[in-house]
């Protein structure tokens, strides 16, 4: 038990210290995994999203589902893989993201995503070290949205969750393990406008997306809430010269449960407690295109002051007919970081 628990309590450290990638996790909330950014594009730009042009991106899934009720192409699909904390020397740790959407009609459009993290292989021993069960520990969520658009400019969304999480199975010295379930919902919203600024052709957008609102999650006796989450962003995208557009984005995350929260404590009681005192993750980053074809992105991001976690951010992407291919690469600005030299990759085909 004592390497499990080493291991175990690692993990959990791990994902706690790991900022916006774990949407400032604390030791109230569990499947910290949810709100990890899965994809290269908005990984490149400081982890923004919820308000990001939703052209043919599928990942709006995650960030902002609502998005995709202005989505130029019919029906698209994206495939992102991330090897996890590659830079402590784990090497069976990932995450694959794997999301579509097809737009129905004028008014409608439907989308699903399937998250996979994998912990790698997790040793359970006695206390004289000898292997009891070796098990392979993973976490998943499977997410269906319904997205409408409400006027040219404005759209929501309503996304139904399923998560499971499976660190352990069995009884080992008098401790009940086995996996855990939970069902959430969260909404999106999606505002958007086109205006000249500077002389300009600017598109401005802002979005809402309150997430992970649902059920505990248990594992035996002890449960956890999920960790909701509400992400407010902006997105400003001028049209340059020729062929060149550029965007900046900027969001704002803010995690709805307090640091040490009683598990009997009701959802609402805790989303209230959580905003005293007011502690906010900042992202902010900066996508360029070519002609459609050639993309380069960079950014910044900061979690709260209690988590001493900053980093930066940068990636390109290609677009070539219908398929588009992106990279991101973060570096963190602080010392010993676990999430230090992250790569995500993720590919999109998207149907006219």
């Amino acid at each position: 038990m004592k390497r499990y628990f080493l291991r175990l309590i690692c993990t959990i450290l791990l994902m706690g210290i790991s900022g916006k990638l774990f949407a400032q996790s604390n030791s109230s909330s569990g499947v910290p995994f949810l709100n990890i950014v899965p994809d290269s594009r908005s990984a490149a730009m400081g982890d923004v999203g919820a308000a990001t042009s939703a052209d043919a991106d599928p990942n709006a899934m995650y960030h902002n589902a609502s998005k995709l009720a202005f989505a130029t192409d019919t029906t698209a699909f994206s495939l992102s893989y991330t090897p996890w904390f590659r830079n402590l020397g784990v090497k069976d740790a990932y995450m694959a993201f794997l999301s579509g959407y097809s737009v129905l009609d004028e008014r409608q459009t439907i989308a699903a995503s399937l998250k996979y993290f994998s912990l790698g292989d997790v040793d359970f021993t006695n206390d004289y070290g000898d292997l009891l069960q070796q098990y392979r520990a993973n976490e998943l969520a499977i997410d269906v949205a319904y997205i409408r658009k409400m006027s040219n400019n404005f759209s929501m969304s309503l996304s139904a969750i399923y998560i499971r999480s499976a660190m352990g199975s069995g009884s080992y010295n008098n401790l009940d393990l086995k996996p855990g379930n939970a069902v959430a919902a969260t909404v999106g919203l999606y505002l958007k406008d086109d205006v000249k600024l500077f002389n300009k052709e600017t598109k401005l957008a802002l979005g809402v997306n309150l997430g992970n609102l649902g059920t505990k999650i248990g594992y035996g006796n002890q449960r956890a809430f999920l960790p909701a989450n509400l992400k407010v962003g902006g997105t400003a995208q001028f049209k340059m010269a020729d062929k060149n557009m550029l965007a900046w984005s900027l969001d704002f995350n803010k995690l709805l449960i307090p640091d040490n929260a009683d598990e009997d404590m009701s959802l609402p009681n805790a989303i209230g407690k959580s905003f005293s005192p007011l502690s906010l993750s900042v992202g902010t980053g900066l996508e360029y295109w070519y002609d459609q074809v050639f993309a380069v992105r960079a950014g910044y991001f900061a979690g709260p002051s209690k988590y001493n976690v900053q980093y930066l951010t940068a990636g390109t992407g290609f677009k070539y007919h219908a398929l588009q291919f992106d990279l991101s690469y973060l570096i963190s600005t602080k010392s010993r970081s676990a999430i230090d030299n992250t790569l995500r990759l993720s590919l999109i085909y998207a149907f006219k």
